[in-house]
């Protein structure tokens, strides 16, 4: 056990330390500028483009310095052969899987924590609810089998492929973005139509450059029926564009009409007079706060989302059992 758990230790943690890249602004477009046109233009400017620009910010500074925290505390627990402790600071951190849309990087660290509650668990029905947990969440990525025990990576691959799942068709729920965040892993649109979700409640965020970033919180049933319609942030055209709102964006937002427009790249300082531009700052997470965009074809989702949600969390407080089926 002590060796497997220094390998977790030298695999893991690089990846949990990685950095995220600098970058020192972003484009907002108005709708319909094609990306390739606007990411051409920000591009030569030295910036990114808004989707782009959350997507490589995600999640935050404060998110990716808690995690790092709860894994070194699991891991000091661990090597120390405090195995309560441990399976109590890995538990912690199978619980922060739905706070924050996580890198890929990350995701592996969240998705070792599932495996080590497993892995340690004392009878294989507490054990098969961690891989379910873990597969829902992750099921997109290959555990590390330098890490892990055979008979635990062959329980996962078997329960992974017992578990149901749901296509969800992406082009007509979200045509006004360009990425979707699911669980952090990110699904580009433009060339991926549909995905596959195991049932039970996902992570969801829709990013783009145009539109209003949204994060939702629903079962793979629910994301099936959903359309999404938030608003522009942008109003007018060309020389005459400006930001809708404050609430979605902070100033100093680079906005990107066009080049058919005669001024094709302003900056916005605030909604009524055009100046030069600071870099954008934007916040660890943005949710709009006008809902009434988000519906769902034959009801509504905020209920059935809310009954998944505190499913989901009397699901997270997690078998209390511990044992054996270590490496």
């Amino acid at each position: 056990m002590l060796f497997s758990f220094i390998s977790f230790l030298f695999l893991i943690i690089p990846s949990a330390y990685a950095l995220s890249p600098v970058v020192k602004g972003a484009v907002v477009t108005t709708p319909g500028v094609p990306t390739a046109e606007a990411r051409t233009y920000a591009t030569q400017k030295d910036k990114l483009l808004l989707s782009d620009y959350l997507d490589s910010t995600r999640p935050g500074s404060d998110s990716d310095q808690m995690l790092k925290s709860k894994l070194e505390r699991a891991q000091r627990a661990w090597l120390s052969g405090d195995l309560e402790t441990a399976r109590s600071h890995f538990r912690a951190i199978t619980e922060l899987a739905m706070k924050a849309d996580w890198r890929n990087d990350q995701r592996e660290v969240i998705q070792a924590a599932f495996l080590r509650m497993a892995q340690s668990s004392e009878s294989s029905t507490e054990r098969g609810g961690w891989l379910e947990s873990a597969l829902r969440l992750y099921g997109d990525l290959a555990p590390d089998a330098t890490i892990f025990p055979p008979p635990l990576l062959n329980e996962f691959e078997a329960t992974k492929k017992r578990l149901p799942t749901v296509t969800i068709e992406l082009a007509d729920a979200f045509s006004d973005f360009r990425y979707l965040l699911i669980d952090g892993r990110r699904v580009d649109l433009a060339s991926e139509n549909h995905v596959e979700l195991t049932t039970g409640l996902h992570r969801l965020t829709a990013l783009s450059d145009s539109h209003e970033s949204v994060t939702e919180f629903m079962t793979a049933a629910q994301l099936r029926v959903l359309r999404l319609s938030p608003p522009p942030l942008t109003e007018g055209l060309c020389e005459r564009a400006k930001l809708r709102s404050r609430n979605a964006l902070p100033s100093g937002v680079e906005l990107f009409a066009g080049s058919g427009c005669k001024q094709g790249l302003t900056s916005i300082l605030d909604e009524a007079r055009l100046v030069t531009a600071a870099p954008l700052s934007m916040p660890a997470s943005v949710e709009p706060r006008d809902r009434t965009w988000l519906y769902v074809i034959g009801g509504a989702v905020l209920a059935g989302a809310a009954y998944a949600i505190a499913n989901h969390q009397q699901q997270s407080s997690g078998p209390t059992h511990r044992s054996g089926f270590s490496k």
